[in-house]
């Protein structure tokens, strides 16, 4: 493992910091002077950072030599396989999908197949009643001649005149 530049500020100023404040706890020690090294500017930073890259790059070069991976090589194959995984898992999902709806087209095919068979087994249609075709040829003819809305012909009952009888209708005048 390589030091950061924040874990090298920390373990260069924990020994005084301790001295000031020996009641404290590690973990608050750790926190307060994280939060002092990012208060300071970068020109401080920078012997920091600069001592973390040497040691990022030492850890690289150890890695390497003992035939290891890095973190960051461990991650990016991490995320490659799991990328991989999403796309696949996608694929299988259309995959079925597709199937279903196959499956489901040919259900409806072999079902119209089935009442294809039923309807030709029952035999020819019986022919149209003289009724039948007499009320088709007027339907025919009357919404070719523009025929009027549908209750047309009914009287709107504010157009209605009252008709001139007593209530009750058995009382006479």
């Amino acid at each position: 493992m390589f030091v950061t530049a924040v874990k090298a500020y920390v373990a260069e100023h924990r020994d005084e910091y301790k001295k000031k404040y020996p009641e404290k706890e590690a973990k608050d020690v750790t926190k307060e002077l994280t939060a002092q090294y990012d208060a300071l500017s970068d020109e401080v930073k920078k012997p920091y950072e600069e001592a973390a890259e040497k040691d990022k790059q030492r850890y690289i070069d150890e890695m390497k030599a003992a035939g290891l991976e890095t973190q960051e090589e461990k991650k990016a194959k991490l995320a490659a396989e799991k990328e991989a995984k999403k796309v696949a898992q996608a694929e299988e999902k259309a995959a079925e999908k597709e199937a279903k709806k196959a499956a489901k087209e040919a259900d409806k095919a072999k079902k119209a197949e089935e009442k294809a068979q039923k309807e030709a087994s029952k035999g020819p249609k019986k022919p149209v009643t003289a009724y039948f075709a007499f009320s088709n040829a007027k339907r025919e003819v009357s919404q070719g001649m523009g025929a009027r809305p549908r209750g047309a012909g009914l009287r709107k009952r504010s157009s209605q005149k009252p008709a001139d009888t007593t209530w009750p209708p058995f009382r006479r005048r």
